[in-house]
């Protein structure tokens, strides 16, 4: 479910050249199949693409510093929980819109019988989800935990719709008096 196969006509080109990505696998330390291959990890090399975007930081800023927790002050009649998570796998996780797919093709074909498409003799994949080497993927990361955090959308975390924003501590503005 992290690529799709896609017509090489779809390409973007810039100055003549194709865009196209570049991918291969590292091996996981111990992580082996029930039959005994190594399991890989799969590294999507999107340096092309990324050479001709510009930096975008989408909800960087609004990440908060640690320093900023220095001048809290917790009473002896308070609790201060803080929590963090490492979502394993995340970027591959996140769906792209369809329209970025063509972005990130692959620069090799690959068997169409390979990939679930005897129907045609060699194809072109495409990821549909965010790669990790892609340079705005850590914003639009954050800005995804944002939304879901908040209870944008169809996804939200309780009934009543998510963190109140009130109480969401970012690096962009004063720390809230309600936390």
């Amino acid at each position: 479910g992290i690529c799709r196969t896609i017509d090489y006509s779809e390409v973007p080109h810039f100055e003549g050249e194709p865009i196209l990505a570049g991918c291969f696998g590292v091996p996981k330390p111990g992580k082996l199949t029930p039959s005994g291959k190594t399991i890989l990890r799969l590294i999507m090399d999107v340096r092309m693409c990324n050479s001709l975007l510009m930096d975008i930081d989408g909800d960087m800023h609004k990440l908060p510093l640690g320093s900023s927790m220095l001048r809290t002050v917790i009473f002896p009649h308070e609790v201060a929980v803080f929590g963090a998570e490492d979502l394993s796998a995340s970027f591959y996780q996140l769906a792209m819109p369809a329209e970025w797919h063509k972005f990130f093709v692959f620069r090799r074909a690959v068997s169409g019988a390979a990939v679930g498409r005897p129907d045609l003799e060699e194809c072109y994949l495409a990821a549909v989800v965010l790669p990790m080497g892609f340079k705005l993927a850590t914003g639009i990361m954050q800005s995804w935990h944002r939304r879901v955090l908040l209870g944008y959308g169809a996804r939200t975390l309780s009934t009543g719709g998510g963190l109140d924003p009130q109480h969401e501590l970012r690096g962009d503005r004063p720390f809230p008096v309600s936390a």
